[in-house]
């Protein structure tokens, strides 16, 4: 009877004093390093006149095993990824093309992961004195928003970037399908407010960004929809 209570004694302290499971951290958001933002990038390697090659550099996240790499050409907003466990990655780019960045931080321990900061860069091109303006980021309405039934008015709003810093002035294009007209000219606001909308309709619109010295660009065709 006695070894019988000892053996349970010695069972009970083993299942106390075992240790715990050590909690799986997720990865934390890379802090990126090249290229830098909203600058020119000329280092990079030439390979024809059209293209060159760009080392993207980012530091160590914490807890992080692998990176994605996510690379926006911003005039076809287009997208490249590219996966690496390193913290640097080479990649042949358009020459005198705006570009748009940021790091995805994952682990193979955990499904969580951490988006770095979001840059915005133009990468350099033969004979270049002036750069267009990146093309202006739109805010709202955010592409394919919805507007609930009996909405009558929307507020358009956008930002503008530009490495030259010389952004004089926006265009916004405004419409329902295949009927996009000039709504606004040559403003230097970066938002419309009260555009008369109605239900059951949906709209499209575009902002054309322009420099003091003639370059300009413009976004894709954003949308959004009245119930």
């Amino acid at each position: 009877m006695r070894k019988l209570i000892l053996s349970v004694l010695i069972v009970s302290l083993a299942g106390c004093s075992g240790k715990k499971d050590t909690p799986v951290l997720p990865p934390e958001k890379a802090s990126l390093v090249f290229p830098l933002q909203n600058q020119v990038c000329t280092s990079g390697s030439v390979i024809s006149n059209s293209q060159s090659i760009i080392e993207f550099k980012w530091n160590p996240a914490g807890n992080a095993q692998s990176y994605e790499l996510h690379i926006k050409h911003l005039l076809k907003d287009s997208a490249v990824v590219k996966t690496t466990s390193a913290t640097s990655l080479s990649v042949p780019l358009s020459r005198n093309t705006p570009y748009s960045w940021y790091v995805i931080s994952k682990s193979s321990k955990t499904a969580e992961t951490a988006k770095s900061e979001g840059w915005k860069f133009y990468n350099s091109g033969p004979a270049s004195s002036s750069y267009a303006p990146y093309p202006a980021t739109i805010n709202a309405p955010a592409m394919a928003e919805s507007f609930p039934q009996g909405t009558q008015k929307v507020n358009l709003n956008w930002s503008g970037n530009d490495v030259d810093w010389d952004i004089s002035t926006y265009d916004v294009y405004f419409g329902t399908e295949g009927n996009l007209s000039l709504l606004k000219t040559d403003t230097k606001e970066t938002s419309i407010t009260d555009v008369t909308v109605r239900s059951g309709t949906t709209y499209y619109w575009k902002v054309i960004t322009k420099d003091a010295k003639g370059n300009s660009s413009e976004t894709v065709v954003y949308q959004f929809s009245v119930k």
